[in-house]
């Protein structure tokens, strides 16, 4: 469902446990949005603009505050331009270097790579989440898909990753030995 022009949104809060709840069920479509119909009035939009103009622009006036100072922070990290970083980092060894039990788990979408949760050694179950991606201002989760020990690491925190790319080696778990 895309936004038209005056709908709103309400947001309200969650526990921690809900919103893990939430992003678990979902994109399997088994959390549901509650929708209301209303009726938009122009006249009573503008009177709620004029009543708040005050208190909307002391929020302006410190949001503009805010991001001025967030950009010399950036400006002070070297991280103010944009610089291409060569289209991912290849995971540490050759290819042929894996045993025939290595997967290369990837990314489905592209973006930024948020944090990175595990590292080479680590012990993974199936569904743990490897390594997180922001991609259009959302958090996408790659998960373990089967249970194992993590080779490589193939992206790093702040860089960009490509759909498709893997980011991760794991291992899998040889189930006769469990």
């Amino acid at each position: 469902m895309l936004l038209r022009v005056f709908d709103q949104i309400h947001c309200y809060s969650v526990s921690e446990a809900e919103l893990a709840q939430i992003r678990r069920d979902f994109p399997v479509g088994r959390h549901r949005l509650r929708t209301e119909a209303g009726t938009f009035s122009l006249r009573d939009h503008e009177a709620f603009l004029a009543r708040e103009a005050a208190s909307i622009e002391a929020f302006r006036t410190t949001q503009r505050q805010a991001f001025a100072e967030e950009r010399t922070r950036w400006q002070a990290a070297g991280q103010a331009d944009y610089v291409a970083e060569p289209d991912g980092a290849p995971a540490q060894g050759a290819d042929d270097a894996w045993p025939d039990t290595a997967v290369r788990v990837a990314t489905q979408v592209p973006g930024s790579v948020w944090k990175v949760l595990v590292t080479p050694g680590a012990v993974v179950q199936a569904g743990d989440t490897l390594v997180v991606i922001e991609s259009m201002k959302m958090e996408f989760a790659v998960v373990a898909p089967s249970d194992g020990v993590v080779l490589a690491i193939a992206c790093s925190e702040g860089g960009t990753v490509r759909a498709g790319q893997p980011v991760v080696v794991v291992r899998q778990q040889d189930r006769h030995l469990s």
